[in-house]
């Protein structure tokens, strides 16, 4: 094989390991991991969009700071809300 028809397999190869990456293996870990931490983005987002105002829960900036570092924060409200369910279904 001539160096040019080398290059372009190893090209054509790349970038079939680089879909198989993605679509195989990457994109079901990440849908698994949006379905986990799923409860805690939906208290996140309810928390931001419909603040209690003239409660005791009057911060408002700590859920906009939740809702910013949602990536962060959903995870541990989705651990929260687990054990939760768990403590409630054990009961």
């Amino acid at each position: 094989m001539t160096d040019f028809k080398k290059k372009d397999k190893m090209r054509y190869i790349k970038t079939f390991l680089t879909i198989i990456w993605v679509f195989i293996i990457k994109l079901p870990i990440l849908i698994i991991w949006r379905l986990f931490c799923a409860p805690g983005t939906i208290f996140i987002s309810l928390k931001y969009f419909f603040p209690t105002e003239w409660g005791k829960d009057r911060n408002v900036a700590k859920s906009a700071r939740d809702y910013r570092n949602v990536g962060f924060m959903a995870p541990i409200y989705s651990i929260i809300f687990y054990f939760g369910l768990i403590l409630i279904l054990s009961g």
